[in-house]
């Protein structure tokens, strides 16, 4: 894995996840990013958070308690290889054009989506890292892009580097995937 640095040009490979997740929004002129799971039970999908910076606690309580996780086009477009799409992406077009109460959470919270890492772990299990701005604050036009993908590519890293060590330092396999989990 490639070395992480912060503009100073420290490494800041050995940060926590939060703290790495922090860096980056200021790093790169964000006002919020989540890092989450996404995991498909068949007919009841479960979101797991593992960090927010400046996402706030009803905004996080719709997101997964309102179900508007499972018409985020960005957890529903995962691979088996990480990638960064930013909104408005031919790729998601179709998906972000069907998902009303994705765009409507978006326009009720005023967030500017940048765009977001996914990547899916298993055939069940994505990681998804969203980044925007909010429509109060300067925008997503002076985003760093190329900087942005980059970093958020070693926090995926980071993130699926920490759940494997959680999981095997468990005892059972793919009950420990479900302890594991911050549900």
């Amino acid at each position: 894995m490639q070395a992480i640095q912060d503009v100073a040009g420290r490494d800041i490979a050995g940060r926590d996840i939060a703290g790495l997740t922090d860096q980056i929004v200021a790093d790169c002129g964000l006002d919020t990013a989540s890092v989450f799971f996404v995991e498909d039970c068949g007919e009841q999908a479960r979101l797991s958070y593992i960090h927010h910076h400046g996402v706030t606690d009803q905004a996080q309580h719709i997101y997964a308690a309102g179900g508007v996780f499972k018409a985020d086009p960005f957890a529903r477009t995962s691979g088996r290889r990480a990638e960064f799409i930013r909104w408005g992406d031919p790729r998601i077009d179709a998906l972000a054009e069907d998902a009303g109460d994705y765009r409507t959470f978006l326009a009720q919270h005023a967030i500017d989506v940048v765009g977001a890492l996914s990547l899916r772990v298993t055939s069940r299990l994505s990681l998804v890292i969203g980044t925007h701005c909010t429509r109060r604050g300067v925008g997503k036009a002076g985003v760093p892009i190329g900087l942005l993908e980059h970093r958020l590519h070693g926090l995926a890293d980071m993130v699926v580097d920490k759940l494997l060590d959680d999981l095997f330092d468990q005892p059972f396999g793919q009950m420990a995937l479900h302890a594991v989990l911050p549900c």
